[in-house]
């Protein structure tokens, strides 16, 4: 988002914004309730470490074309 941002800025345009979207994580409380949808929890709870990782990888990602941006001048 910033990325996109800062290059439209660059180009001329000065009325820019948005805001980023995700997905909806579980809560702490379905994470620590032993009721009968344990089982939806824990797998829940694993799909979400994976979603997480899959983040870190984006931002990760984010990082070093910002910073291939800065050094081609483009933002």
């Amino acid at each position: 988002m910033y990325r996109s941002i800062r290059s439209l800025q660059k180009a001329g345009l000065t009325n820019v914004g948005g805001l980023p979207s995700f997905e909806k994580p579980i809560t702490e409380q379905q994470l620590k309730g032993k009721k009968k949808g344990a089982q939806k929890v824990t797998l829940a709870w694993r799909y979400n470490f994976w979603s997480y990782l899959r983040y870190e990888i984006l931002v990760l990602r984010e990082y070093c074309a910002i910073a291939y941006y800065k050094l081609n001048g483009w933002i």
